[in-house]
């Protein structure tokens, strides 16, 4: 019988213990025979020092040695192994009783009778070197899993860190938003964020990301950035939810979108303006318990493109002490054992009716973990309330907000420029101050998006690649994503010198006018070509796509430190005939 073939496949190393010199050989040639290679001691304690030289595949140990025994090498050798496998067979010809106790004290993993067959031999080298193999495996995945959970550890301490600074940036005196959250993974992954406008009105955002984790932490940081930014500069709730979008699309690839209900308050007044963009239905409770439904009417961020996006609010009134409830789909699709959502019916009679408002928060979390029972949570759920109340509202300058001025004015020549040194670029966003005087001058409302979005792109490209030196390409996974924010907020609260002007120059046209928007900074200028993006899914480089497919021209010089864009616009019939 030929045993080559095998063995040659196993090609195991074997430690081969035994004082007798004739078995010793026999046993040797044996295993030779199976492709195995041999390291033969005489004793047990030598086959100790030899195995700790060698490590082999497998141990062969002769129970009755001098110097050290079978069973105490076995021991040792086994010690010495640690987590890992490596199969201990001992050998004898001794059938008394007792030697399987001695074998399992020392923790051998076959006792063999001597004399050994050698199919018998070759059948147990070969089936303890499938164990060994099959053992080596699932360490291998073992440490393969603790090294992803690590990882993920690692990964959902980063995204709980990124969610603190996001949450913590939450307006002034926002006492009038309670909250109820209960994530599903560890942390909460939706995003509450709330600020006063310097108009006095309350500007409210419940987000709900697709994904989990730092997918959905990432998403928060320029969505959090793009509300308070803008809030704080007086932009609306259509001006704002327009660039996330815009923000979204550039920034994300296509299947990470954001579902938000944006809320605007104005409290003195009694009015409220709402965008839901893909979440439930929110509510508004009067007084007396009854609710109306403000229905999602939009696609949520990041879907479509700026042409197709739709900005139009519901406005309705409130009154004082009423209170408006927005939620993500988490409370409704919370699910028991029999597969069952919680459901809006549910939801809305517990937010509605003659019972205590102030115990609606309390009465949602039992109702929920009843009808949940055992069944673990999938998703992360939020639910807000906002208190109307006149008295919260801070007693900010009002900025105007009726109609633009110089909507109809005739096109002229003028140029506008606005320096920003340091202190500034740390303080101030320039695009409000920059769209209003744009207004005044010109008007251009039809127009007013476009030119944000080009205006807000210069900006940004000059304050991050020029003054802060940021690296666009960081952007290009999620980890790297992380670290270009972490170090744009870094480097702009540290800046101490830098400029950025911008300048506007109109000219009129027979057909129209043409805006030169010119951007310059004093940094130390960036590689044009790297701004361009790289695949579709790369999300460094799109913003100055985007420019270019809305301006006539765009020109870059002084090394990156200067960019240029020229827009143009035609006259409206509509226009003409309502100024005539």
């Amino acid at each position: 019988m030929s045993y080559a073939s095998s063995a040659q496949q196993a090609g195991l190393s074997v430690l081969l213990a035994e004082d007798d010199t004739s078995t010793r050989s026999y046993l040797r040639e044996l295993l030779q025979t199976f492709g195995c290679e041999v390291f033969e001691a005489t004793d047990g304690q030598s086959a100790v020092r030899l195995f700790e030289q060698r490590r082999p595949d497998c141990v062969l140990l002769d129970a009755h040695m001098p110097v050290m025994d079978g069973f105490a090498a076995c021991a040792a050798i086994k010690q010495l192994c640690g987590e890992h496998f490596t199969p201990v067979l001992i050998l004898t010809a001794d059938r008394t009783p007792q030697m399987n106790t001695l074998c399992a004290q020392a923790g051998a993993d076959e006792l063999i009778l001597k004399p050994v067959t050698p199919d018998f031999l070759q059948a147990k080298v070969r089936a303890f070197a499938q164990i060994r193999k099959l053992h080596d495996q699932l360490r291998t995945q073992r440490d393969e899993l603790v090294s992803h959970q690590m990882a993920a550890q690692e990964e959902q301490a980063l995204a709980r860190a990124l969610m603190r600074h996001v949450t913590q940036r939450d307006g002034v005196g926002c006492g009038n938003v309670r909250r109820l959250e209960m994530a599903a993974d560890g942390y909460h992954g939706d995003i509450v964020l709330a600020a006063w406008s310097p108009a006095g009105r309350q500007h409210v955002l419940v987000g709900d990301f697709t994904g989990h984790g730092l997918q959905a932490a990432l998403g928060a940081l320029p969505a959090s950035d793009v509300f308070f930014s803008m809030t704080k500069a007086g932009f609306s709730i259509p001006d704002i939810v327009r660039e996330l979008n815009a923000r979204m699309r550039a920034l994300f690839p296509a299947n990470i979108f954001l579902c938000a209900c944006a809320l605007d308050i104005d409290h003195v007044n009694g009015m409220l303006s709402v965008w839901n963009g893909g979440l439930p239905s929110a509510f508004v409770r009067s007084t007396s318990g009854q609710l109306r439904a403000l229905q999602s009417r939009h696609l949520p961020l990041g879907v479509v493109g700026s042409r197709d996006f739709d900005d139009s609010i519901e406005t309705l009134g409130i009154s004082q002490g009423e209170r408006i409830y927005v939620h993500t789909d988490g409370v409704a699709e919370q699910a028991n054992s029999r597969g069952e959502p919680f459901g809006e019916e549910r939801l809305k009679a517990i937010l509605g009716g003659k019972g205590d408002a102030e115990l609606v928060f309390e009465r949602l979390e039992m109702a929920i973990a009843a009808h949940r029972g055992g069944v673990a949570q999938h998703d992360d759920t939020t639910f807000i309330e906002v208190l109307v109340n006149p008295s919260t509202a801070p007693r900010f300058v009002s900025m105007a907000s009726g109609a633009a001025v110089g909507a109809l004015r005739p096109a002229t020549d003028w140029s506008l420029e606005l320096q920003l040194e340091a202190r500034a670029l740390r303080e101030i966003d320039p695009k409000p101050l920059l769209m209003r005087s744009l207004q005044e001058l010109q008007g251009l409302d039809p127009h007013r998006d476009v030119l944000l979005m080009v205006l807000g792109e210069l900006y940004s490209n000059a304050l991050e690649h020029g003054v802060l030196g940021c690296d666009s390409a960081l952007k290009s996974d999620p980890d790297g994503f992380a670290t270009y924010y972490s170090q744009r907020e870094k480097r702009l609260a540290d800046l101490s010198e830098g400029r950025i002007s911008v300048r506007l120059a109109h000219r009129a046209l027979p057909d129209g006018g043409e805006l030169a928007i010119t951007v310059r900074d004093s940094g130390a200028g960036f590689d044009v070509e790297r701004l361009a993006p790289a695949a579709d899914s790369c999300p460094s480089g799109r913003g100055v796509a985007l420019v270019r497919s809305f301006c006539n021209t765009v020109h870059f010089a002084d090394g990156g430190r200067s960019c240029t864009a020229t827009y143009r616009w035609k006259r409206s019939p509509a226009i003409e005939a309502a100024a005539a």
